[in-house]
């Protein structure tokens, strides 16, 4: 089922064929490096649980992860997710957006394209007032995406300790997008950026 589409990409659910080659992709220490919840190494197990998980919003119609596939051969070339914000009182009125793509599509703006759509779905849910993100400190490109989609700078914080798999830094830098802003228009990135 796809549920939206870009200039260049289909973003779907997930299906179990896609679960091979999403073991390839994220898979590759330079992907799951920057990921706080995906075990390494990363096996079609790993890849089968993680698919059960996400089946359960699909039959909710409250899809929380996209797939993102070409629209030249719809095969997946990484995925955007939406859950509830970490923290010690979840908000209602917020979600977190998270995002990984196989290193050969880098550099293209792929995933600068999917987060904006994926932005612009979950301002589609009437609570949803926030959008929140973090990255590593190092994670340069994953700052840029979220920059070029509107996302402000929040500045460092103490990584949490809901973070199943400790990586990288101890800090993590925290961006959030506001309704308002997103709705004003004041977000300007062309898809191809």
């Amino acid at each position: 089922m796809i549920f939206h589409e870009t200039e260049r990409l289909y973003l779907r659910r997930l299906e179990k064929r896609d679960l091979p080659r999403v073991t390839e992709l994220i898979g590759d220490w330079v992907i799951v490096q920057w990921l706080t919840h995906v075990p390494y190494p990363y096996s079609l197990k790993d890849a089968e649980e993680f698919y059960e998980k996400v089946a359960v919003d699909y039959t909710h119609n409250v899809p929380g992860y996209f797939v993102m596939a070409s629209k030249t051969d719809n095969l997946l070339m990484g995925a955007v997710g939406l859950h509830p914000a970490y923290g010690s009182k979840p908000k209602t009125d917020e979600i977190e957006v998270g995002y990984w793509l196989g290193k050969k599509f880098w550099g293209k703006g792929f995933m600068t394209e999917a987060v904006k759509a994926v932005v612009s779905i979950a301002f589609q849910r009437p609570l949803i007032q926030r959008m929140t993100s973090t990255t590593d400190p190092a994670n340069q490109a994953s700052q840029n995406i979220l920059r070029k989609n509107g996302f402000d700078y929040l500045g460092l914080f103490p990584r949490p300790t809901t973070d199943i798999v400790l990586r990288g830094s101890d800090t993590v830098t925290r961006w959030e997008l506001h309704r308002t802003k997103h709705e004003k228009g004041l977000v300007t990135c062309p898809a191809s950026m």
